[in-house]
């Protein structure tokens, strides 16, 4: 065994791989097929089941089928199953990270399918170093300069592990040549129309000239990113309970801030809250808590973020949601609850029959109301606000813009693209917590309960 080999097995020897089932991705290049080669050959025997995972996205004709073969045939070689799932991404803009993209959902499927427990890919030390170096060129703060991971989840039961990030690109290429195999080269890999392909053909050895202990440095950097996170990490887990008030896919709220929390510490709470927005990638760029944290101190009123984020900050509660927030139309069941999820709310509607006692809670409630039935055309629905929406209020004088109710009622401005309408084949019925509409009075006979429940500030 070659020094080569011996450094890939040795990253491979975990007892975690006996009796799991292991898929290993594999483009066809050096480093990839050396990771195969060594996962059948120390794993092999151990594990329940180790097959060859190769995604053709179909973008180099005649080329892409010769890396399936040569993927397929070193699989036969080792004696293990090979799955070639198809991709296709089509040439053009971001398409390093389409393909990526697709490779992974790709990947995922097979893993369902094989039921895998666990994902190999070949990534190694050099690919660490170029990411870190890209990161810091973008901003990144501690999160994104902890680089890429060791693991992660890829699907329920089965991760996506990365056990070569300790190896040199140099080390597998040798491992390669020296076994024989049948890789192939991509020529993709030296067009520097590509960032990660610029890192490395011109950035990372423009820096080794400079300095021979780049690499080491930058690794360095890598590890102390890590270390600082994870203090971040447990330091802002115990604060987001008491600083977060809600945080939905389309609406995160944050309550007042002490001012003994450190700026670094809270702008880490508000990341770890934003994670789940959907026009979020919970991956704030470095530069972004210098507009973030003054509003939630409340130095500051508004800002946005990466452009597609609104911040507001109303009395002691800060508002965060994606510009084009808008709630889902859903139909109101005719004796039932509907989640408005983004809102982290929901509506009850109940059949009455007399609306007698209910008119007297709705009274006091204006989370409440009592609709005549006869009053209900159509199905009952509800939505965002639209532009055209006006309603007579219950006992008002004329009819109003629905825009402008939700104004006078001090309902938060970043929370009226998302507030609820409810309506019918005529238009708006029920503002909740705002106004009913004089049409959907109640007097005698049966009745419908309308009740708004949410749990954000208000």
């Amino acid at each position: 065994m070659t020094t080569s080999q011996a450094a890939i097995e040795g990253a491979l020897r975990d007892p975690r791989w006996t009796g799991a089932r292991i898929g290993v991705a594999c483009s066809g290049g050096p480093d990839s097929m050396a990771l195969l080669a060594a996962v059948a050959r120390t794993l092999g025997p151990r594990a329940d089941l180790v097959c060859a995972i190769h995604v053709q996205h179909g973008l180099r004709g005649d080329d892409s089928l010769d890396d399936r073969r040569a993927v397929w045939r070193l699989a036969q070689q080792l004696r293990l199953t090979c799955t070639v799932p198809s991709a296709p991404v089509a040439p053009g803009p971001g398409l390093e990270a389409r393909a990526r993209d697709a490779r992974y959902r790709a990947i995922a499927d097979v893993a369902r399918l094989r039921r895998l427990t666990c994902v190999m890919t070949a990534h190694h030390e050099d690919d660490q170093i170029e990411t870190v170096l890209m990161r810091i060129a973008r901003g990144a703060g501690p999160r994104g300069l902890r680089g890429i991971p060791a693991t992660r989840p890829l699907i329920e039961g089965c991760d996506l592990v990365r056990p070569l990030l300790s190896v040199p690109r140099s080390v597998l290429r040798t491992a390669a040549e020296a076994e024989g195999l049948p890789f192939r080269h991509d020529p993709s890999n030296d067009d520097l129309r590509f960032e990660r392909n610029r890192v490395r053909q011109v950035v990372l050895p423009g820096l080794l000239s400079e300095d021979p202990n780049t690499r080491t440095r930058v690794l360095a950097v890598r590890e102390l990113a890590d270390a600082t996170f994870s203090a971040l990490e447990r330091t802002a887990a115990e604060l987001v309970d008491d600083l977060v008030l809600c945080a939905t896919a389309s609406l995160v709220e944050f309550g007042p801030v002490d001012d003994g929390v450190p700026d670094v510490v809270l702008f880490h709470v508000a990341e770890m809250a934003l994670a789940g927005l959907r026009s979020g990638s919970g991956r704030l760029e470095a530069r972004a808590w210098r507009a973030l944290v003054p509003v939630l101190r409340g130095t500051r009123a508004t800002t946005t973020l990466g452009g597609d984020l609104g911040v507001r900050r109303e009395a002691d509660v800060t508002r965060v949601t994606p510009r084009d927030a808008r709630l889902a139309p859903r139909t109101v069941p005719q004796d039932g609850v509907v989640v408005l999820s983004e809102l982290d709310a929901s509506l009850t509607r109940s059949p009455l029959a007399d609306g007698a006692a209910a008119l007297s809670r709705a009274m006091g409630d204006p989370s409440r109301a009592v609709i005549a039935r006869s009053a209900i055309k159509g199905r009952l629905r509800v939505r965002s606000r639209e532009s055209g929406d006006r309603m007579l209020p219950l006992g008002g004088p004329g009819r109003s813009k629905v825009a402008d109710l939700l104004s006078e009622a001090a309902v938060p401005r970043a929370l009226r693209p998302l507030w609820p309408i409810v309506v019918d084949d005529l238009g708006a019925l029920w503002v909740p917590g705002v106004a009913v509409a004089e049409r959907g009075r109640w007097t005698d006979g049966p009745a419908w309960e309308l009740v708004f429940t949410n749990s954000h500030a208000h």
